[in-house]
């Protein structure tokens, strides 16, 4: 799982040089990905103090998204990434989107949880009459991202019935969709 999350965030990117602290799951990553490695000095938290911030940031963000939108711990897979995508979006071309991939992101920036509308893509699983409503009520989830964190132009949306019905619904029982657009 560790080297599948590195080379989506690297995408199509030649990485120079990988700073980590010396947990086993990222140096053994690091080593099967060929990426030059630098580490903290073991027992020295001050030397990875700035690596540790932001990792203590993510963790606060997506608890605080999570939180904020009324879901379960188990829906922090989705907040987690809900939260870097904001804050990566945060600053036009001084964002750290921008500053990477050299666009602003044009993605509304939806908070995590919120109800919105989306039409979901027609599918024969669930046909929907022809003179019944197409749009549905959902919990947005975040962002679909490319390799290297590209957004792709669509979102995540879980349905809202589902939710409603069992408010304590885990992501492995919810009907979550990949949707080109929604609205609060």
């Amino acid at each position: 799982d560790t080297t599948q999350a590195l080379l989506q965030f690297q995408g199509t990117q030649k990485i120079q040089k990988f700073r980590c602290d010396n947990s086993q799951e990222l140096m053994a990553a690091s080593k099967e990905l060929k990426w030059p490695r630098d580490t903290s000095t073991p027992g020295v938290p001050q030397t990875n103090g700035l690596a540790e911030r932001w990792v203590r940031s993510s963790k606060e963000g997506t608890a605080a998204s999570r939180l904020r939108g009324g879901a379960s711990i188990q829906w922090s897979r989705f907040a987690g990434p809900c939260f870097a995508m904001h804050h990566n979006m945060d600053g036009g071309t001084e964002s750290p989107y921008c500053k990477r991939h050299g666009v602003e992101c044009n993605a509304d920036k939806i908070p995590f949880f919120a109800l919105v509308q989306f039409q979901p893509t027609p599918s024969t699983d669930d046909p929907v009459h022809s003179m019944d409503s197409k749009i549905r009520d959902g919990l947005f989830l975040g962002y679909h991202c490319h390799a290297g964190c590209k957004w792709s132009g669509d979102y995540y949306v879980a349905e809202f019935e589902g939710c409603r019905t069992n408010p304590d619904l885990k992501p492995s029982e919810a009907r979550i969709h990949r949707i080109g657009e929604c609205c609060l």
